[in-house]
């Protein structure tokens, strides 16, 4: 008792140095220290059935503001445990009683579960978690879709990239033109919006041999007849989902319908930015970039869709596709001879 008065002397009177840790820690084991009653309290925990963290002890002691009764032998009796399991080699118990603690004072399962919910949900711009909706794609049938899809071209290439395209509607807000009478238009979407587009014209079509022939130099392609190439262009996704599965999805959609459709070869041309996203799905520059008036410098690339052994050696995710819908692997030496030409020589033309 003389030593537990001697301690409450030191920690109560001014300029007097606090007590070591280790002689208030074997008193709490006795329970011979009991705070005087005029002391004011620090605010009680969130779980007052849980003994505070080390540090918390260390700091009381260092105040001498201390619990009084069991929670304190509780709590001094667990970090002596925790200082056995350490010197015996064990795991650092004192951590398992903070993180513990934690979860306990912060709602254990409801939190749990809280935080299961923010991790499987996609994160907006703002830091605010969104229900997980995965997106759909579909051929655009409806003149309702065909708008969206316009509107979504028009907010991307024109309001956001600044691209000066003289046939955009600006008081509507509309990007069309005169190939999309005869194009395939899929759309991807999410909770009701048109998030993505891409379209996809036969050289069938001379509308579109009008306009991409000299652009792609289809006199290399001859042995192929027009309905089995279409040329896809107008990608575009809104900015929340670039980096998301809609444009994934965008990819996945054309090509699977693109085959179902019997189509061999595909041209697209792109920036420089998405080179190498192209190239991840197996588009393959054959000829020298282009300079666009509008778009700038534009990379001319080629799918051969019925090249599975190229697509599964790349590792595209058309492989899978074009296996699922039962597409026999074809080689064509002389297409690959273009593609390694330009390779050896890009002033190829």
């Amino acid at each position: 008792m003389h030593l537990a008065k001697s301690i409450r002397d030191r920690s109560t009177k001014p300029g007097v140095t606090a007590a070591p840790v280790g002689m208030v820690n074997a008193l709490f084991r006795s329970g011979q220290l009991i705070l005087p009653t005029d002391r004011p309290r620090r605010p009680a925990y969130r779980d007052p059935g849980r003994p505070p963290p080390r540090r918390v002890i260390e700091a009381i002691a260092q105040v001498g503001d201390v619990p009084q009764g069991g929670q304190a032998q509780t709590s001094t009796a667990a970090l002596g445990k925790k200082r056995d399991v350490r010197a015996s080699g064990g795991l650092d118990a004192t951590q398992k009683e903070r993180s513990s603690y934690r979860r306990r004072s912060y709602g254990g399962a409801e939190a749990r579960m809280v935080v299961r919910q923010l991790c499987d949900s996609p994160m907006r711009g703002n830091g605010k978690a969104t229900p997980s909706i995965s997106p759909i794609a579909r051929v655009a049938t409806s003149h309702a879709d065909r708008f969206a899809a316009f509107r979504l071209r028009y907010e991307v290439y024109v309001a956001e990239q600044g691209k000066g395209y003289p046939e955009a509607d600006h008081e509507r807000r509309l990007l069309c033109d005169e190939l999309d009478a005869d194009g395939n238009i899929v759309v991807a979407e999410v909770i009701g919006e048109i998030v993505g587009t891409v379209r996809a014209n036969a050289f069938s079509s001379p509308l579109a041999r009008a306009r991409y022939a000299q652009v792609f130099e289809l006199q290399h392609f001859a042995n192929f007849k027009a309905d089995k190439m279409v040329v896809c262009s107008r990608l575009a996704a809104s900015p929340a989902h670039r980096q998301a599965l809609a444009r994934g999805l965008l990819f996945e959609s054309i090509f699977e319908h693109q085959v179902r459709l019997g189509t061999l070869l595909a041209f697209a041309t792109c920036a420089p930015p998405l080179a190498r996203v192209f190239r991840g799905y197996g588009f393959r520059e054959y000829a020298a970039p282009i300079s666009d008036p509008v778009v700038g410098i534009l990379h001319r690339t080629l799918l051969v869709l019925d090249d599975l052994e190229y697509l599964m050696r790349i590792g595209s995710p058309f492989a899978h596709i074009a296996a699922r819908c039962g597409v026999a692997p074809t080689r064509r030496t002389w297409l690959d001879v273009i593609f390694t030409r330009y390779h050896a020589a890009p002033a190829f033309a």
